[in-house]
């Protein structure tokens, strides 16, 4: 309770019979201004607010629209640029019959969350015109469905003839999930884009319906696709409006509310008519409800002047704010009682707030009269007061007339400033005593601090010895001590000493051990040359005596670490050295590899040319036999006609046969020179890549022919490339020599094969055995060098190591392997042409 005499009291009354008659005043005045000014102001606020409502609102239904002028763009050029082309490889890869019948992914290698799900009629023929549209609306649904994803839920391709490409993440097996029922033609989405329903060719729009796996309302966006006259596809997006219809009934200006209506009649929102419009599917009519309400509001919309935005529905005494919708051409209505305009009080509040900012200032005035004596003068008493006392001088009483004698609020502060003084004048005296010892501790600390700064810093110095080190914290002690001038200081390390110049064995001194892992290696001992006055804790304060504790401490880290740091450098040094000897090995390794490779190859030039080289002399023999003969038989004059004739038969013969099987050496001595020299030339050339490997396979026959594994090699003879031969060889030959060692340890017989195709700007040479298989646990070791399971059989772990190094070092490609234990393995060899 306030006392009669306070001066808050007294000031308040006053006040508030000034600020009660200003408000009443300023009320008034407010009231009148508002009501001449508001419904102008309304009218205003609705056609800004709902042009721009319109423009909001229209954004995601012409994106739509866009989305589609692009995507048709990028179909026709699509479709053009396959022309008459037969992707039939591809589309079978991708698509397979299901057992209904319908054509729909292929499972293996589908992914409905990133890829577009695809479903064909049952009954359609498949020509080539169907498979290259079905190629292309499967790839850009799925681009521009991946692309779109997070403003519309799916994108699709939708075709007369009941085919569908359809992107929809959220239900990844619609296609699989899709009956032999479905019948695309039949629904709006489809119709509504046929020429004859949609004759312009333009996107057109569905009508209202509600989505129940979705569970949400929605609508569908169709844009029509025409080539040469035909209607080829339908590109479609549905756009859910459960946002927009949230919007629509939450997001309205205080007291109003807003409906959604179709050209036709036909409500899409209303915040009374939701439950209406749901049980009608979304087809709940204006025009058959019966409500006078909203056909009074569809009257006005539809016969409103040209370009008027809010028009006034007097039958109902409201403002309707008219705009559309741009895409659907939906109206959107605000519907603004004029009931409201007598409540509103934004205005009136601003008026009222500008009058009593008004009213505060002329208050402001006249409290200032009023205060001026009863506080103003009193307070400036005060702070003279204040003034005095900081200068020093507390003795208020003598030189102040301070209002004792007044009984308020001011009267008390007087006594308590005055006991203030007092009360202040005791504790600076004890205070500056504090201080004077405060100062002086706080010296010693600093000295403390900068002594264990200090050495730190001189131990992170980079390339000092311990020695160094210790001599420098000599050299920081001692001025840390209180007494610098008689203070000497000594360090021993492992029998070694280290000392200040005036160090001596005094009956004056303090030490710490230094340790390492609980092991003293030395200590530290400061000392006075003399005698200094004791304190509680003897020549030497508690805290010098912690200080060289943590010297000591401190020293053993910085020890220990130099320790490991030079542990460390030398063992780095033996890491290094032994990985230098270890890249020497594994050069001098793979060029082992290579020269093996080399004598395989020689091996094979000698057992090939062999045999054509036997039959020549073999051949080449019996003619010089014979030719002896018929020459001793003619020079006797025992020749006779027939046995010349039989002579030169046999000639013939012969001949032929020591002809061919040299041609037949020359040509295999050939192709062994020309795989020889690649294998140690270095340069590009281009050659034809399935000869080429069956020419590296020859020389591996010698090898081969001592197991019963036949090699095949399938693809284009026409396909070339301009590479590294040599690279090649290696390759070819160290996958063989690979699945010989370790892929049939049983000695069984076994299958190679390597398939080469090309694909897009890749050349691809699958190679792949039906042996043993590699076990999982060993299958991302394989490239690695040294890595080998038969060791104990010669094994050297290099060669599918320099394979790796050929094909994405030297070739710039990449390789991968597939292996199941007991089906065998497949090594994936791409390169770029």
């Amino acid at each position: 309770m306030l006392s009669k005499h306070s001066l808050a009291r007294s000031t308040i009354i006053k006040m508030g019979v000034r600020i009660a008659i200003i408000t009443i005043i300023v009320t008034l005045v407010s009231y009148w201004h508002v009501m001449s000014n508001l419904e102008l102001q309304i009218v205003k606020q609705l056609d800004k607010y709902i042009i721009e409502r319109g423009q909001y609102e229209s954004t995601l239904f012409l994106l739509a629209e866009d989305n589609h002028i692009e995507l048709k763009k990028e179909l026709l050029w699509q479709l053009e640029k396959l022309g008459e082309r037969d992707p039939q490889a591809e589309f079978d890869r991708l698509f397979v019959r299901s057992p209904d019948g319908v054509i729909r992914n292929r499972p293996k290698l589908f992914d409905g969350r990133r890829q577009a799900g695809v479903y064909i009629d049952e009954t359609l023929i498949i020509d080539a015109s169907i498979r290259r549209r079905v190629l292309i609306f499967y790839e850009l649904a799925t681009l521009y469905g991946k692309a779109w994803h997070n403003r519309f839920q799916d994108t699709y391709i939708i075709t007369p003839e009941n085919f569908v490409a359809l992107y929809l993440p959220e239900l990844p097996t619609w296609a699989q999930d899709a009956t032999t029922d479905l019948y695309i033609p039949d629904e709006e989405y489809m119709w509504i884009s046929d020429k004859k329903h949609n004759p312009k060719r333009v996107s057109a729009w569905t009508g209202l319906f509600y989505d129940k796996v979705s569970k949400t309302w929605m609508v569908s966006c169709t844009t029509p696709v025409d080539m040469g006259n035909r209607h080829i596809a339908t590109i479609g997006h549905d756009i859910f409006l459960n946002e927009l219809l949230d919007r629509t009934i939450t997001n309205h200006i205080e007291g109003t509310h807003n409906i959604i209506f179709r050209e036709d009649g036909r409500l899409i929102a209303h915040p009374q008519y939701m439950t209406q419009i749901m049980d009608a599917g979304g087809n709940f009519n204006i025009l058959k409800s019966n409500n006078e309400h909203l056909l009074n509001i569809f009257q006005s919309v539809k016969e409103r002047p040209a370009n008027a935005v809010v028009i006034e529905n007097s039958k109902n005494n409201e403002y309707l704010a008219v705009t559309k919708i741009d895409g659907p051409d939906w109206y959107f209505v605000t519907v603004y009682p004029k009931s409201l305009l007598a409540d509103l009080a934004f205005d009136t509040a601003r008026f009222i707030l500008l009058l009593g900012i008004l009213s505060l200032l002329l208050e402001i005035s006249i409290m200032f009269l009023i205060l001026r004596s009863q506080i103003a003068k009193p307070l400036y008493e005060f702070i003279s007061a204040t003034q005095q006392i900081a200068t020093g001088d507390f003795n208020i009483e003598a030189s102040q007339h301070l209002p004792l004698n007044r009984k308020d609020e001011i009267g008390e502060l007087a006594h308590s400033f005055n006991s203030m003084a007092g009360q202040l004048k005791t504790s600076f005296d004890t205070l500056d005593a504090k201080v004077i010892e405060r100062t002086h501790d706080l010296a010693e600390r600093i000295k403390e601090i900068k002594c264990l700064y200090s050495i730190s810093n001189l131990a992170e110095k980079k390339g000092l010895f311990i020695e160094e080190i210790l001599q420098g914290t000599l050299e920081i002690i001692s001025p840390s001590w209180q007494y610098l001038s008689i203070t000497g200081a000594k360090i021993v390390v492992d029998g070694q000493e280290f000392k200040t110049a005036n160090f001596k064995n005094t009956a004056w001194h303090q030490n710490s051990n230094i340790v390492i892992k609980g092991q003293k290696i030395g200590s530290v001992e400061v000392c006075y040359l003399e005698a200094k006055p004791e304190s509680d804790e003897g020549p030497f304060m508690q805290e010098e005596i912690n200080l060289i504790n943590t010297i000591a401490t401190q020293l053993g880290r910085i020890i220990e670490n130099k320790q490991a740091e030079e542990a460390l450098a030398k063992r780095t040094q033996e890491l290094s050295d032994t990985l230098d000897h270890l890249k020497t090995t594994q050069a001098q390794l793979v060029e082992s590899e290579k020269m093996a490779s080399l004598g395989g190859l020689v091996a094979g030039v000698a057992h090939e040319i062999n045999t054509p080289i036997g039959i020549g002399v073999t051949a080449a023999s019996t003619l010089a036999d014979r030719t002896i003969e018929t020459a001793t038989a003619y020079t006797n004059k025992q020749l006779k006609g027939s046995a010349l004739k039989a002579y030169f038969n046999m000639a013939q013969t012969s001949s032929n046969l020591v002809l061919n099987n040299l041609n037949r050496a020359a040509d295999l001595i050939q192709s062994f020179k020309q795989v020889a020299v690649d294998q140690n030339n270095l340069d590009k050339r281009s050659f034809a890549v399935k000869k080429y490997i069956q020419n590296t396979l020859i020389s591996l026959k010698p090898h081969l022919k001592k197991t019963p594994h036949q090699i095949t090699v399938h693809g284009d003879e026409q396909i070339k490339i301009n590479s590294y031969p040599g690279a090649f060889s290696q390759i070819v030959t160290n996958l063989v020599m690979n699945s010989v060692r370790h892929a049939y340890p049983s000695g069984e017989a076994g299958n190679l094969r390597f398939e080469i195709k090309l694909d897009s700007e890749q050349l691809i040479i699958e190679y792949s055995d039906d042996g043993c298989g590699i076990s999982p646990e060993n299958l991302d070791k394989i490239f690695e060098p040294f890595f080998t399971t038969a060791r104990a059989q010669g094994g050297t772990g290099l060669g599918l190591h320099i394979v790796f190094n050929l094909v994405t070092q030297k070739l710039n490609g990449t390789i991968n392997v597939q292996s199941e234990i007991g089906v065998g393995t497949t090594f994936i060899l791409n390169f770029p042409l």
